[in-house]
């Protein structure tokens, strides 16, 4: 079991300090009742823990955990440090659970965590391990990390830029890289979708060709109740701009639908939603509208039926509407999406914006809940993540930057 480094205590008591002080200032200044959006803790740049790219996940007391990409733990792999696990109270105390040293443990966490009933939390590393390919990890309740498995970045798999899916011990996952060698994908692989046994063993379900069964997944899967995965891929397909794809339970890949990079979208990275009737909701990068600040469009939100039919529920237009959407969907018990733009809203700080949250009713209207403001006002910029709910009407979600120290924020939205 490897020593975790910590905060000194100057350093914790120093910006617990500070995180209540923006908070008394938030709330004299008399901000909260014009915004919904409550920055819960911001990180600091620099050596400390930052850049929180990935969402969170809640347990039943209100605790949030979640990752930062870089700080904590500086070395020669690491020149901005390796990352950390961090849990979030309810009262605003931010404790590290482990800071990757970038070694055998990994280094630069992306995608969001998942906790099991135990209170363990599974993740990814992009880098680190004995190959600088990844690693998949589990964090114990007591703080304890073990890598479960370490990706060797050829046919296993290289870069899990995703979270990982957690079903009874055993997990799924993705890989931007490795896998198959060809000519579209370079020497460095099309990427792979993966299980882990809880004995550590690692299977290969699906290695992408790059070409009409896409390349480069970015986003988690997600499962339906016969054991069927879906995913995306942001390159490959008939147009090398993504595809929606299926696995079975026998292991064999279907594409369900190929993105034009026209009206329908282009390169969805974030997580699938499955709807009742087998229909499957999603977001992508790029498509939809064009503009003078977003050439190759703001992005869609999107519905792909069982038939493959896909349908444009709302193309992002940029400016107040918010552009680019990379984090997935969540949906309420009415049927309305919720979902978060990278670029858009307010340009004063953030040339394209510094991001929204936005609503797409079961209707299909579009609700602007909220435009970031960027540094220096207490509120973040660019969301790339996908928010969390807490059954109660609050939304959960972080930023890679902005903040009151810049180094991004947790932040907690009611509409």
């Amino acid at each position: 079991m490897k020593s975790t480094p910590e905060l000194s205590l100057f350093s914790s008591r120093r910006m617990q300090a500070l995180a209540v002080l923006t908070a008394l200032l938030f709330a004299i200044t008399g901000s909260a009742a014009a915004q919904t959006e409550i920055s819960l803790y911001g990180f600091s740049q620099g050596t400390s823990p930052t850049l929180p790219i990935s969402g969170v996940v809640r347990d039943a007391a209100g605790n949030l955990y979640g990752t930062t990409q870089y700080g904590d733990h500086i070395s020669t792999k690491c020149p901005n440090g390796c990352g950390t696990v961090f849990e979030l109270s309810p009262a605003g105390t931010l404790t590290i659970l482990h800071a990757f040293t970038g070694a055998h443990d990994g280094a630069n966490p992306w995608g969001s965590l998942v906790r099991d009933l135990k209170g363990n939390l599974y993740g990814t590393t992009v880098a680190g391990g004995a190959s600088n390919a990844g690693t998949a990890f589990r964090v114990s309740a007591d703080g304890s990390e073990k890598v479960l498995y370490t990706f060797t970045g050829g046919a296993d798999g290289s870069g899990p830029y995703a979270g990982l899916l957690y079903v009874q011990g055993t997990l799924y996952g993705t890989t931007a890289y490795g896998g198959t060698v060809s000519g579209g994908c370079g020497p460095s692989g099309c990427g792979t979708v993966f299980k882990i046994t809880p004995d550590g063993t690692e299977t290969v379900l699906h290695a992408f060709g790059g070409d009409s069964d896409g390349k480069y997944p970015e986003s988690a899967l997600i499962r339906d109740a016969e054991g069927n995965l879906y995913g995306t891929t942001a390159g490959g397909g008939t147009s090398n701009l993504g595809t929606v794809f299926k696995i079975d339970t026998a292991g064999t890949e279907s594409v369900l639908y190929t993105f034009a990079g026209g009206t329908d979208g282009a390169q969805p990275w974030g997580t699938l939603v499955r709807g009742t009737q087998g229909d499957l909701y999603g977001t992508t990068f790029y498509g939809g509208h064009t503009s003078s600040n977003c050439t190759q469009g703001c992005g869609t939100v999107f519905h792909l039926a069982p038939n493959g039919v896909e349908t444009v529920m709302l193309a992002l237009g940029g400016g107040s509407q918010g552009a680019n959407p990379q984090g997935g969907l969540v949906r309420d018990s009415n049927g309305n999406f919720y979902g978060t733009a990278f670029h858009g809203g307010l340009v004063k700080i953030c040339k394209l914006g510094c991001g929204t949250i936005f609503e797409v009713t079961r209707t299909g209207k579009f609700i602007n809940l909220h435009s970031f403001g960027g540094s220096g006002n207490n509120q973040g910029q660019g969301p790339r993540s996908s928010l969390i709910s807490d059954g109660e009407g609050n939304f959960y979600g972080t930023t890679d930057a902005g903040g009151f120290f810049g180094g991004g924020e947790v932040f907690k939205f009611t509409p």
